[in-house]
């Protein structure tokens, strides 16, 4: 077993065995914090007959159709691990219990079962109703049982999964027995027939109610349970002076009375005992009621309770009572604000004032009542004979005597008489505060028909302050230093002391933070602060410094009712989303810098705070003992900052399950999902019941996260496509007070790997990425090679060609030239006439090779003709052989035609072309005579064609048939052009009907675009280009 494991044993096993928590057994039922799961709701199963808590944390209940088990998130039916079954004893849940050695023992209508490190295993013995459950002080574990059909005695021992029984021959004289108690020396107390069994070792002793030494069959008891100083409680269905609940002591039962209850007139199904010692009481039909001391409260369906009609009573580890009933599940709790209403016995819930009095009760004056509340008792109060209508304002001298202002005027109550305060009529006006400064003088603040402030001595009005000269106020307080001050429905506050008044102007805060608003409350803590309430926030002033209190600083929100400072200089505020707690060094803090901020936790609905505007002054009142008292105007609440109720049990944490794309995984060690899971979800739990709503999560999945997830009260993680790996799952958990269980739970698992996330794909990968690479570098480099070849073959060929074509005209041509010129001037003396003509034909064979050097140095030259389209060329070519032609014969008419959509061509293939042309134009121009010359090209889609025309003298048969002209390379040179580039070249001419030329090229080598759109040159048949 690992570290982490022994780890989450070791705490499980603190929170389990450390002393149970309780209820604060001064409060009344109504005042706690409460719950309730109804069947009909279907929160549950089945009706709820027992309950029990494993050292795990969780809480399981019994059923008649089953084991449930709670998370504080919801009751889900239990089932065993894979390949166990429920046992028989399950079928119908009467009995549940916790051992000490951790293990759950379950008992039903079939018998009794036992779960314990993850198996079920069922004790062999005659079937019977288990009814109760419990463990001696040597670990053995004792049942008693009921409906037997085979007598073997209503008590049995459980030793390795077998009963012994004891009945009559043991001395047991009842047939059948109920649930089981145990007191402080260890002895078994048995529910029996008309009888309590009292049960040690060898003692046995039968306590029979009703006096007789005989069992009663048809006084079967429904429960018993041992309390101190050897009392013994039992109850039963029947009620009677005999009946109901039934209390032994000194050997005697009688029934249980006190002031308001008589236990004989109630029908008792159940009884617990908490750790205060407060006996609860589960009746058939009017709820539950709890004893103690000599105080018993109620608590029954009106009041909320699932029924009236109780089963099951039992406490949790953190001292929360749980209540089984026919109709479901109910939880109490302590809250930390404690609430008085009606219900607890305050006159009417609506608050007109409140007074923190000096002997440490808290007066409440409603409409036509008052009531008093001091130790947690309410004790109603008469109203005054004088009082008319209500109170609207109290106030408790420095002598003790009681002042209260109304619609009735104002009087004081001084030596057990009332005094009216005289020398201004109060008739139709109401006071609506009351204060006392250190000199004993009375401040009241009077609103109706004549506002007004008066100043009282003596019970009698010294002086009056009336608008307008002195504006109407909205309610009046005193300060620790003598001062008044007065607060106005426009915002502002005026100081009074030594006769002087003063405003202090809430202008600087508004400039700053905007409107404030009315100040409704004012409060002043030890050492003089004032606290000020208002829409805006919270206002101090201290030593001539204000400053605004509010969201920038941390609050939840700005809009408070009341501010009180506790005894250690803690600020409380009541606010519109809660009562909160600012600490004594967070507010010195924000002295020292007004934007400073701090961690506020406000005290909401769930912790008993109940919001609301409370339109009587004062809002808050702190009791002598240091109770906080606060008012919404229908309910009194109360918080005490000293006994603030603490959860010190750490709460267990457990991941309950996995769910991995939608199929559900236990939450077994070395947990693997298949590969390529794309969706992770981990459900998970911290078992605190006080309040499951504040129970806070941290989680982290190590080899994933790198810090500590925040989800707040989310109860499950979730992860999308996990790379595959093993990784460790962490979740921890903090209670409703804040105490981290820092161990938490944890559990690994592994993503597996799909085959393409494996470490020998990704090298076969590689491997064949790097294969293929120097498969490619090979090819480009053959390619290459290949380019590089026809290339250099290319331009070998086009220097043999234009070395021939030099040779072949322009020498040949400067040769006969040279001859010429020689025969000329030897004719020149004897016959001028011929050498005249020599010369001439010798001028116009030079002409003719000047044309022929111009054309071999235009293939020579290197300027790019694929700047112009293929029509544009020709043209020039036909321009430029015009021209030359003019100069001695008439040149024929020339012209292009083009057909189809003109494409760009390739660009060395264009250049190919225009040279074909050029040799078959000049040869049109030159040497056809013709009259018209026709260059026609097409543009096809699937090939590109050129052809030239004339209507000249023809081509010699026998010079088409040997592809040249004795001593001329023009047709050659052209033939092996038109195969250099892979196009298909055709003649036909005929004797004076002219000569046409078709040059085909297919599309794929023409059309620069088509070729650009071929990939993977490397892999198609080579090229001529």
């Amino acid at each position: 077993m690992n570290t982490k494991k022994l780890l989450l044993i070791f705490f499980a096993f603190v929170a389990f065995v450390q002393p149970l928590l309780a209820l604060n057994p001064d409060n009344r039922i109504s005042q706690y914090g409460h719950a309730a799961w109804r069947v009909q709701d279907g929160a549950i199963g089945g009706n709820p007959n027992a309950f029990a808590q494993t050292p795990d944390g969780y809480l399981w209940v019994g059923t008649p159709s089953g084991l449930y088990r709670y998370d504080g998130a919801s009751f889900l039916a239990w089932n065993p691990p894979p390949g166990q079954h429920y046992p028989f004893a399950i079928a119908n849940i009467t009995a549940l219990y916790t051992a000490r050695d951790g293990s759950l023992w379950i008992g039903g209508g079939g018998g009794l079962s036992h779960w314990a490190n993850g198996k079920f295993t069922s004790v062999d013995a005659p079937i019977a109703e288990v009814e109760g459950i419990a463990e001696d002080g040597e670990g053995a574990i004792w049942i008693t049982r009921s409906h037997m059909h085979q007598f073997t005695g209503p008590l049995c021992k459980v030793s390795a999964d077998i009963e012994q029984c004891f009945g009559e021959s043991s001395g047991i004289q009842s047939i059948a027995a109920g649930p089981i108690a145990t007191d402080a020396h260890g002895r078994f107390w048995i529910a029996g027939v008309g009888s309590v069994i009292e049960w040690q070792g060898k003692l046995i002793r039968e306590h029979f109610l009703s006096g007789a030494r005989s069992p009663d069959s048809s006084r079967l008891l429904n429960t018993t349970m041992a309390g101190g100083e050897g009392i013994v409680w039992t109850g039963e269905s029947r009620t009677g002076p005999r009946d109901g609940l039934q209390r032994l002591s000194d050997e005697r039962w009688s029934p249980y009375t006190a002031p308001g209850f008589n236990g004989a007139n109630v029908a008792v199904n159940t009884l617990f005992l908490d750790q205060d010692h407060c006996l609860w009481i589960g009746t058939e039909n009017q709820g539950i009621y709890r004893i103690h001391g000599q105080n018993v409260d109620h608590f029954g369906h009106d009041d909320g309770l699932s029924s009236n009609f109780v089963t099951r009573i039992f406490q949790d580890h953190e001292g929360g009572i749980w209540i089984a009933t026919s109709e479901g599940l109910d939880h109490f709790r302590d809250l930390p604000i404690v609430t008085y209403s009606s219900v607890q016995g305050v006159s009417a819930d609506y608050v007109a004032t409140m007074l923190a009095r000096r002997d440490g009760s808290v007066t409440i004056a409603s409409d036509t009542s008052m009531s008093s509340i001091h130790a947690s008792v309410v004790t109603p109060l008469k109203m005054p004979p004088w009082m008319h209508g209500h109170p609207t304002a109290m106030l408790e001298d420095d002598r003790g005597n009681l002042w209260i202002g109304g619609d009735g005027g104002l009087r004081v109550q001084a030596g057990g008489q009332w005094h009216v305060v005289t020398g201004s009529a109060l008739m139709g006006d109401d006071v609506r505060s009351l204060a006392e400064a250190t000199d004993h003088t009375i401040w009241a603040e009077i609103i109706g028909l004549h506002p007004r402030l008066l100043r009282i001595e003596n019970y009698k009005v010294r002086e009056e302050f009336k608008p307008p000269h002195f504006p109407a106020a909205f309610f009046v307080v005193t300060d620790p230093h003598g001062g008044v001050w007065l607060s106005f429905l426009d915002g502002r506050l005026m100081h009074y002391q030594t006769g002087q008044w003063q405003e202090l102007s809430m202008e600087p805060l508004v400039r700053k933070y905007s409107r404030i608003g009315t100040i409704f409350n004012i409060s002043f803590d030890s050492d003089g602060t004032l606290w000020g309430v208002a829409n805006g926030g919270v206002i101090g002033y201290r030593h001539g410094r204000l400053q605004l209190l509010n969201e920038r600083n941390g609050l939840p929100c700005a809009r408070t009712y009341a501010a009180l400072a506790d005894l250690h200089g803690d600020l409380w505020l009541s606010t519109v989303c809660g009562l909160m707690r600012i600490k004594h060094s967070d507010l010195e803090r924000w002295w020292a810098d007004p934007e400073s901020r701090f961690q506020v936790s406000p005290f909401q609905a769930i912790d008993g705070f109940r919001a609301g505007i409370p339109l009587s002054h004062p809002a808050a009142v702190r009791s002598t003992d240091g109770k906080l008292w606060f008012h919404n105007n229908s309910v009194v609440m109360m918080i005490d900052p000293d006994h603030l109720p603490y959860n010190t049990v750490v709460p267990p944490v457990h991941v309950e399950q996995v769910i991995a794309d939608r199929k559900v995984y236990g939450t077994e060690s070395d947990l693997r999902l298949p590969p390529r899971t794309h969706q992770v979800e981990f459900d998970y739990a911290g078992l605190s019941f006080v309040a499951p709503s504040k129970v806070l999560f941290r989680y982290m999945l190590e080899g994933y996260d790198t810090q500590w997830q925040e989800p707040g009260t989310r109860r499950a993680a979730f992860y999308n496509d996990l790379p595959p790996g093993n990784y460790t799952f962490h979740v921890i958990a903090c209670n409703n007070s804040g105490l981290w269980n820092k161990a938490g739970a944890s559990m690994q698992l592994r993503v597996a790997p799909a085959y393409y996330q494996t470490n020998l794909f990704r090298v076969m990968c590689g491997a064949i990425v790097v294969a293929l690479f120097w498969v490619f570098y090979l090819l480009r480099l053959r390619q290459m090679q290949q380019e590089f070849a026809v290339a250099l073959e290319a331009r070998v060929k086009e220097r043999t060609r234009i070395a021939r074509e030099l040779h072949d005209t322009l020498l040949q041509s400067l040769h006969g030239l040279m001859f010429k010129f020689q025969a000329a001037r030897n004719m020149l003396p004897r016959r001028p006439e011929d050498a005249m003509q020599t010369l001439d034909k010798a001028i116009s064979e030079t002409e003719q090779a000047i044309a022929e050097s111009r054309e071999a140095i235009h293939d020579l030259r290197s300027e790019p003709l694929s700047e112009q389209d293929l029509a544009t060329l020709l043209e020039g070519i036909g321009e430029e052989l015009a021209a030359l032609q003019d100069t001695n014969h008439k040149s024929p008419s020339f012209r292009v035609i083009v057909e189809g959509d003109p494409q760009k061509l390739y660009p060395e293939l264009q250049g190919e072309v225009y040279r074909i042309a050029r040799e078959v134009l000049r040869n049109a121009f030159w040497h056809a005579g013709a009259s018209q010359v026709e260059a026609e090209i097409r543009y096809d889609k699937n090939q590109l064609r050129l052809r030239i025309r004339d209507d000249g003298k023809g081509i010699d048969p026998k010079v088409l048939e040997e592809s040249r002209r004795p001593g001329h390379w023009g047709l050659p040179g052209v033939r092996e052009r038109a195969i250099q580039i892979g196009a298909q070249l055709s003649f036909w001419s005929q004797d004076g009907a002219g000569t046409e030329i078709e040059v085909t090229i297919p599309a794929t080598v023409a059309y620069e675009e088509i070729r650009k759109k071929q990939k993977f040159a490397v892999f198609r048949r080579e090229r001529k280009l």
